[in-house]
Formats: structure tokens, C-alpha cells, sequence
């Protein structure tokens, strides 16, 4: 068990995307900048495949996504960045930091160089390169994690200051009210054992893990279906390393989840013809707007006892 965790801390995976060690070249060795099309290569060794087959897909699913969004802003960004391409472009001698910064940017968000080795180079980088590398950045990582981890100083002021952000935007009262941070408060202890024991369990019936899974508060989707094919204790020991600054988050969202969902009410539309969910400073908005004063349009919000959280509930986990 702690064999295989460890292999896969420190191993090259497969499903590692954030080397990119398959740059296209031309025939002079020189870069060809494209968006990566992943997971569709044959296997070398048939034994690669993988088990995590809900994983895989979403994986799938979520190049495919990130490649036909990407492809449909690109020509714009590259045409933007050659026009202030000092060696093609007229006066633009003093613009080669910024031409730079653009080029660095579309190679990290567009082309896939998130971490490339052998980019400057007429050949791909050897498999010995590519061990070390890899190596290399896991103790980097975990170093750094090392020393976080154990900062309970830095997790006890992160969670303080974001507590006291919360109750300052509960006393401008423009997304929520100091009523609704209590009721998100109140909500998130209540909850807060169903949380402890769904540590590392990707399905649950709990309406507010439910709730910030749906919102993607407390996970991504892809970390959501990472490794589905391990077990809810691979999954948790995974998780624990900075399972201090992870709670930390954690409670301060599902309070604020919590608090914004009870503010939103379902309120009749000025002209009465509908109804939707609005705050109350969107109520004060639309029914000013037609000569309601600000104290009626607040008395119609608060009449409402139907709020945005009654509107959600889960449904076969």
C-alpha cells in the first residue's frame, strides 16, 4: 500500500500533464507551438493501461473541452502578440519584455508548456533527462509541502483573516447579511461530521459536501475524479498532507456557501408575471426601478421565506 503511494509520488505517471515531454519539431529541431491533444497515443507497453476508467474519461473529456474553447480565441492572441513582435513589426523595438511576457504566457496557458524540457534544443530530451526531472520536481514539491504543513502559524492567520473578510462583506450586506453568516456558521457545524467521515469519498447524500462539490468550492472536477479506482484510505492519505490548510478552507467556505444561499430568496418580479431567486439588494434594484420606495422593495424580499438552499437537495448521492 505505502509502496504504491510512494511510487506514485515520485514516479513518472502516464497521466501526467503538466510535463510536456512529446514537443512537436520541425525538421531543424525548432519548437511547433500547438494546443496538446492527450490520452489518444498507442501504448508502447500495453500494461500502461489504466484502471481508473471514470478517471480516464473525464480526463478525456476535459482535453477535449479545453482544446475546442482554446482553438476559438488562439488566431486572435497570436495575431495580438506578433503585433508587438519587435523583429516583424515597425517601432516596436521597445516593446521586447512585453513581446516576451506575451510568448511566455500563450507557451504556458495554450501550448501545453507548463514544464518543458528540451525546448531550446534540436532533439527530445533522454529518458535518463526525463527521470531526473521528474525526480527532481517531486522533492522540490515536497519539500515545500514539508514546511507548510507544519506552519500551523500561517493556517491559523489564513483562517482569521478570511473569517474576518466574511463578516466584513455580512456587515456591507451586499451578498449576504450578519443573519445569513450565522445560519452559514451554524449550517457548516452542523454538517460538520458528515464531512470528517466523507473524507476521500467521491459520492455522498450530504447536502452541503454536495453543495460545494456542485459549485466546485472544495474540489475541482478532475480532482474530483482523480484516481476513482483507489480506495477512500489512498485517497484520504493523499489528501492529509495539507489537510490543515484544507479544513481551514473548507469551513470558511461552506459558511459562506452556506450564508449565500440563505440570503437568495424567491421573490415575484415587479410586474408580477414571474418569480426568481434575487438578494436583497437585487430586489431594492429592481423595484426602485418602478417607483417602488427602497423600504417596500426590502418588505417584499424579506416576506419571502423561500430561499436558493430549499431549491437544491441530492439525489441518489
Amino acid at each position: 500500500m505505502f509502496q504504491d503511494v510512494f511510487t506514485a509520488k515520485f514516479a513518472e505517471k502516464d497521466g501526467d500533464v503538466s510535463t510536456n515531454w512529446d514537443l512537436p519539431r520541425r525538421p531543424d529541431g525548432t519548437v511547433v507551438n500547438n494546443i496538446p491533444i492527450r490520452f489518444i497515443k498507442r501504448l508502447e507497453n500495453p500494461a500502461l493501461v489504466s484502471s481508473d476508467v471514470v478517471g480516464s474519461v473525464m480526463l478525456f473529456y476535459d482535453m477535449a473541452t479545453n482544446y475546442s474553447l482554446k482553438s476559438e480565441n488562439l488566431p486572435a492572441l497570436e495575431l495580438m502578440k506578433e503585433a508587438i513582435n519587435p523583429e516583424r513589426s515597425t517601432g516596436a523595438h521597445k516593446l521586447g519584455r512585453q513581446y516576451e511576457k506575451v510568448s511566455n504566457l500563450l507557451d504556458f496557458r495554450y501550448y501545453g508548456k507548463e514544464d518543458v524540457i528540451g525546448d531550446d534544443t534540436s532533439k527530445a530530451p533522454s529518458e535518463l533527462n526525463k527521470k531526473a526531472t521528474t525526480l527532481g520536481k517531486k522533492f522540490r514539491s515536497l519539500a515545500s509541502m514539508s514546511m507548510l504543513a507544519i506552519n500551523f502559524t500561517t493556517i491559523e492567520v489564513g483562517y482569521i483573516d478570511a473569517l474576518m473578510s466574511s463578516i466584513a462583506d455580512a456587515v456591507g450586506g451586499k451578498y449576504f447579511t450578519k443573519g445569513d453568516l450565522m445560519y452559514g456558521y451554524g449550517l457548516a457545524l452542523r454538517h460538520l461530521p458528515y464531512i470528517i467521515a466523507n473524507i476521500g469519498n467521491p459520492a455522498n447524500s450530504d447536502w452541503l459536501i454536495s453543495a460545494m462539490q456542485y459549485n466546485q468550492l472544495s474540489r475541482s472536477n478532475s480532482e474530483i475524479f482523480d484516481r476513482t479506482d483507489q480506495s477512500r484510505f489512498r485517497k484520504a492519505l493523499n489528501q492529509v498532507r495539507m489537510g490543515g490548510y484544507t479544513m481551514a478552507d473548507y469551513l470558511i467556505n461552506t459558511m459562506i456557501l452556506g450564508a449565500t444561499y440563505n440570503h437568495y430568496r424567491l421573490v415575484d418580479s415587479p410586474d408580477g408575471s414571474s418569480k426568481k431567486f434575487m438578494s436583497k439588494s437585487d430586489a431594492i434594484r429592481e423595484y426602485t426601478k418602478l417607483g417602488y420606495t427602497e423600504k417596500q422593495a426590502v418588505s417584499k424580499w424579506e416576506n419571502s421565506k423561500t430561499t436558493l438552499k430549499e431549491a437544491y437537495y441530492v439525489e441518489d448521492g
